[in-house]
């Protein structure tokens, strides 16, 4: 059941970044997710918030700036991004590595907090917040880096470009990291 995880959260990934798909609708399908998982009221209040509020940064200019292959200008956003700016602006001058390094900061400061509330909430080990932090970090960059390589230009639905496939291969990623948590 739990390897159902995998492909569940690749869509519902897509879901989450879909324009059309209204914010209620995105807190909607986080709130169910986590309802079917774990049984502690606490843990699905504290989870859907870090995971609200860490979803909602403004990462956009990074992804277009690994997908399209240059950079892009980038906008003013929040105390996350400008972190994950400083950080990867010291560590190098070449925008593609700029903009996977600071995508994979992002992905930590959206991951760690729910893993983090997991962990405390649920009898889990301590790799099972670790390993699955981690991969959601750097599976966040790798995500679009993949779907440059693997995309073709099938027109359904769920994807239509890079970007797209790029969501529904974070949300992979996002399944593996919660079917570890969960064993």
């Amino acid at each position: 059941m739990n390897l159902l995880l995998i492909p569940l959260l690749a869509i519902l990934n897509r879901f989450r970044g879909a324009n059309g798909f209204t914010f209620i609708g995105k807190i909607g399908v986080v709130i169910t997710l986590l309802i079917l998982l774990f049984p502690n009221t606490w843990s699905i209040v504290v989870v859907s918030i870090l995971y609200i509020i860490g979803q909602s940064c403004g990462w956009g200019w990074w992804i277009g700036s690994i997908i399209d292959r240059k950079p892009k200008i980038k906008p003013v956003e929040g105390i996350r991004e400008e972190i994950a700016h400083w950080i990867a602006n010291k560590l190098t001058d070449n925008y593609l590595w700029y903009s996977r390094i600071a995508l994979a900061i992002i992905g930590f400061f959206w991951w760690f907090p729910v893993f983090l509330a997991i962990y405390i909430f649920n009898d889990i080990k301590l790799y099972q917040l670790m390993f699955p932090t981690f991969i959601c970090s750097l599976g966040f960059p790798t995500a679009f880096d993949l779907a440059i390589i693997i995309y073709k230009p099938i027109k359904f639905d769920l994807v239509n470009d890079n970007w797209e496939l790029g969501e529904v291969i974070y949300g992979a990623f996002q399944g593996v990291s919660l079917y570890i948590i969960l064993g």
